[in-house]
Parts: C-alpha cells; structure tokens; sequence
C-alpha cells in the first residue's frame, strides 16, 4: 500500500515538474514571439548590415534584434531600437499589434558603400542618427519628397566633395539660404519647396561648377543679394500673379489645353521651365529635374499611336516631370469649369518584362486641392497604352485656373531606366460651366 501511495506521489510529481515546464516554456516563446520583429524588418536590417559592412559582433542576426542587441543608452554606436505599436485598418474594424524597428543609430567612420535601400522596409522607423559624415567622401546627397521636418542640415556644408545636392519639401524648414559656399565642386543644386527667406548669399557666386540650379518655390525677401547673372525682371504674366485679377477682357471663356483644339505642348524643356502657348490662353510651369543628372533627359514622352483606344492620337505624346508640374488656363471669366484630365502610360510596358516593373505614382491638385493622391496609371488603367480620363470641377474666381501634377516621393525611379519617375500628363482639356462676373 505503501508503495503504491509512493509511486502515486512520484507520478503526480512529474506531472507537476511537466506541466510546469510546459507553461515555462510557452511562456517564454510568448515572450519571444511579443517583441519579435517582422520578417521584412529583419531582412532589411541584414541588407543594411551587409551594405554597411557592421560587423556580427553588432549586429548578431542569430539573436533577437529587439532583445539582445546593444541598447541605446550604451558606449557602443550602432544600435537598433525597437517599439510595440498597434495600427488599425482603414476601417476601423482591425487593430494589429506588432514589433518595429523605430529607431537606428549609425555612428563612427566604419560605414561603407552606398545607403542601402532597406532603409525603405523599415515602416515605422521615426528615427535615423547617422554620424561623422564628414569625413566620407560623399558625392550626392539627395532628400527629395522625404517628408522630413525641421530646418536645413547645415552639416551639408561639411561635404565639400558633393557635386550633386537636392533637398527639398522640408516641412517647416524656413530659416535662411544654407551655407553651401563652401561646395565647390557642386554641379547640381536643387533646394526647391523649402520655405527659405532672406538673402541670396553673394558667396553663392563661389559655386562657379554649377550647371544645374533649382531654388523655385522659396520666399527670398532681398532678390537684389542675388549673382548678378540672375535675372532680375519678373515675366511672369499678370493672371498668375498672387491674387491679382485678369488685366483687360477675357482672351476666352473656355480654354483647352492639349484637349479638343489640340494645342501641342511639345517643348522638350522642363527643368526650372516657365512658358506661355503662343496662343495666349494657357502656360506651364516645370520645376525639377531627374535624379541621374542626364543632360539628355527629355520632358517629352513619345509612343506609336495607340490604336486601339479612342481619340488615340491624343495620347502620342504625353509631358513628364520630375518633381513639379504646373498648368495654368489664363484669363478666364469666373465661375465653375469642367477640368478633363487624360491619361496613359507610354514609358512602361506590359508583360512579364523588366520595364513592367516600373510604377509611376504622383498626386494631382486643382485650384490647390487635392483631387488625386497616390494616383498610378497602369493601377487605374488595368495596364499601360490604355486611355484613362479623370473629370472634375473647378471654381475660378479671379481669372487663373491652376492644375498642379506633383511627385510624392513614392514609386520606383529607375526602371526601365535611372531617372523614370514623377507625373504623367497626356492631355487637359478645360470647359465652361456657370459663368458669375465678368474679368475686371
């Protein structure tokens, strides 16, 4: 009897000590499993280490990323911090709670190579400490639609081997033109959208390399400070000036623009551009030029007609561009106008191709409304060489009718060649509606 209370015992023992196991270990894959990061982040911390050159003993990929590698607050610089957050669906009906690396710091000179684009990967990184960049031999540097915040870097100025530089769409950058004088190798500058105020510094005339310059969309309060081969007069005709109405008649009550009367806009030039048709009744204005620095780089795409599609002769030829492009219907009675906005993809082709893989994706804005965002042709198309017509109404109240064709940042740029990328536009066509006062 004995024995068998014994073995009773024994038995419920092991259960005990099993069960316990158990739960050790389940809680403990539980924890594993709460902080470890998506495959994708890892697989873009392991292309970044390998770009980088960081060395295993940094960053270990055999151990947890989240758990076991070198914290923030230690005397070591390359480090990974990672963060619990919890996103919902557009919908609202889902909310899914996940690991993500939110914060990398890459310090000291071992950095090699290019920046890797697995940076790309990481959705919520909020963070990235890059030191020492002086002393690598940087020669572009290019922060384009990166939707970062703050005033301009001056460590920029540091770089004295750059030849190329374009950063722009700083939010809330402000503050003066950065000191670049320094920059004598620089053969490309763009600074476009950033808000910047004051002076044009005269050591800008330092940077005798410069080709290429974009410093468009900036409210420079003193443009006397400026190189005396800039241009000082304004052409810039009376209905695009800032609130200003129509000097004289209205020179139409409709205006089509690459529409029905088939107006051709087959200027080649885009690259800080501003041109009114001959005709008078509209203009454009491009601002920006391809990443790749090609000095052969058209504005202009141009396709065998599209045969079967309607009106294909339309959509032969469309303009392109690579950060900003503008069209302006001028002098026009005020009041509601039907805009027609006609679309189809000439550069990227079909099929299981290299060039396929390209996507093309810009917003449009009418009278400085967003009326498209993230738009892609081939999406809304169901393919290339296919007509795709958007139509939309827009109010004109002193004279001028505005539609803006932006880039984003978003998409590829280097397919089926470096420097494919930005907005699309075949043709526009604008109509009256309800006219409500004369132009005065």
């Amino acid at each position: 009897m004995r024995a068998a209370v014994q073995a009773a015992l024994r038995r419920a023992m092991f259960f005990f000590l099993l069960l316990a196991a158990t739960l050790n270990c389940s809680l403990e894959g539980r924890g594993a499993h709460a902080q470890t990061l998506p495959k994708e982040e890892i697989e873009a911390l392991q292309q970044i280490a390998s770009k980088l050159k960081i060395p295993e003993t940094l960053w270990n990929f055999s151990v947890n990323p989240c758990t076991q590698w070198i914290k923030v607050d230690s005397n070591y610089t390359h480090n990974v911090t990672c963060q619990e957050i919890t996103t919902t669906t557009t919908n609202a009906t889902v909310n899914t709670t996940a690991w993500h690396v939110v914060k990398i710091v890459l310090e000291s000179n071992i950095m090699q190579g290019p920046i890797p684009r697995g940076l790309g990967k990481l959705v919520e990184l909020r963070s990235l400490a890059v030191y020492h960049l002086k002393r690598m031999s940087l020669l572009h540097a290019i922060l384009m639609r990166t939707f970062m915040e703050g005033p301009f870097p001056p460590e920029f100025s540091s770089l004295q081997k750059l030849t190329q530089l374009r950063v722009t769409d700083l939010k809330n950058a402000g503050g003066s033109f950065p000191p670049i004088e320094k920059l004598s190798d620089l053969e490309e500058l763009d600074l476009s959208f950033n808000n910047l105020t004051g002076e044009i510094p005269k050591s800008f005339e330092n940077l005798g390399r410069l080709t290429t310059m974009d410093i468009s969309y900036n409210t420079f309060t003193d443009l006397s400070s400026a190189p005396p081969n800039c241009e000082q007069e304004s052409r810039i005709a009376s209905c695009l000036k800032k609130d200003l109405p129509c000097d004289g008649t209205p020179k139409s009550e409709s205006v089509i623009v690459d529409g029905n009367e088939y107006e051709r806009d087959t200027s080649v030039e885009g690259t800080s551009k501003y041109e009114v048709s001959s005709s008078g009744k509209w203009a454009y204005s491009s601002t920006g030029y391809f990443i790749g620095g090609r000095s052969d780089a058209s504005f202009v795409a141009e396709a065998t007609p599209l045969s079967a599609i309607p009106n294909a002769e339309l959509y032969k030829a469309a303009r392109l561009n690579p950060l900003s492009l503008k069209y302006y219907g001028l002098c026009l009675q005020p009041g509601n106008y039907t805009v027609k906005l006609h679309f189809a993809e000439i550069v990227f082709t079909s099929g299981a191709t290299f060039g396929s893989l390209g996507r093309r994706v810009f917003d449009v804005l009418i009278q400085g409304n967003k009326v498209l965002r993230d738009f892609n042709i081939v999406a809304a198309a169901n393919g290339t060489g296919k007509e795709v017509i958007r139509n939309f109404t827009a109010l004109v109240e002193v004279g001028t009718l505005e539609i803006h064709f932006v880039w984003s940042g978003k998409g590829t740029n280097s397919i089926p060649d470096r420097g494919v990328y930005g907005p699309l536009i075949s043709a526009i066509s604008v109509t009256p509606g309800i006219f409500h006062t004369s132009c005065v």
